[in-house]
């Protein structure tokens, strides 16, 4: 690769990853090309973008940046997971597939809003929910007092009803 190429691609790289709060680097040594291609496709459906770059082109494109941390865990074969807005995503694709893959993928550990993560650190962050998990339990604890105070409204009116169509079966029964 030109120098050229390499300066635009760590330039590339380098503002994908500012972008993201999170990354997750691989061990994918022993990864077949049918596992790979499953793997790639399983990022692409969770919004995960997923690259093989060389460990020096990987650690220019961190450097000054809050995923510096990772640079010790730069060494052998390195494949590396980000997304743009969910911080939990990248854990939770990489740590399935290496789950389900377990001598063909390791997790080499991540970096977290400048905090470096170990391979238990990733898979404990994979256990936790998602961005749209979060906002779908959001939206439903800020529901339920409107959906309560609905009901309250709702049951004089249904009381009422109640008595007076036991009023009318007594006068149908007389």
């Amino acid at each position: 690769m030109e120098r050229e190429a390499k300066v635009a691609l760590v330039e590339s790289i380098r503002t994908e990853l500012s972008d993201s709060p999170s990354v997750v680097l691989v061990d994918f040594n022993g990864l077949t090309v049918e596992s790979a291609v499953q793997f790639r496709r399983q990022c692409v459906q969770a919004g995960v973008r997923f690259k093989v770059i060389k460990n020096r082109l990987i650690g220019k494109a961190v450097e000054g940046t809050d995923h510096e941390v990772i640079t010790p865990l730069l060494v052998g074969m390195t494949g590396i997971a980000w997304a743009d807005a969910d911080p939990i995503a990248p854990a939770k694709v990489v740590a399935k597939f290496a789950k389900e893959n377990e001598s063909q993928l390791r997790i080499k550990g991540g970096a977290l809003q400048g905090e470096l993560l170990d391979e238990a650190a990733v898979i404990d962050l994979s256990t936790m929910p998602g961005l749209d998990e979060l906002r779908s339990t959001l939206l439903g604890l800020f529901n339920a007092p409107a959906t309560k105070l609905l009901a309250q409204f709702e049951a004089p009116a249904q009381k009422l009803v109640g008595t007076i169509q036991a009023y009318v079966d007594d006068q149908e029964a007389a």
